[in-house]
């Protein structure tokens, strides 16, 4: 994250707007997809919830 950030910041302010957008958007975006699929039956769900559970505590401590 650290990374990502200081790249950012050596663009143009112009230019970090859309990529600061696009990445909000794409955050917002996952979070509605796995909201929705969270009550729904079957074993692809039941996967694709798991994978979350997993996934995204792994990505926030390599993050931090």
């Amino acid at each position: 994250m650290r990374e990502f950030l200081q790249w950012l910041s050596t663009l143009s302010p112009f230019l970090e707007i859309p990529i600061i957008i696009g990445v909000f958007v794409a955050v917002v975006g996952l979070i509605l997809f796995l909201v929705e699929i969270a009550p729904r039956r079957g074993r692809g769900y039941t996967i694709a919830r798991l994978a979350a559970c997993v996934a995204t505590p792994a990505l926030v401590f390599w993050l931090l």
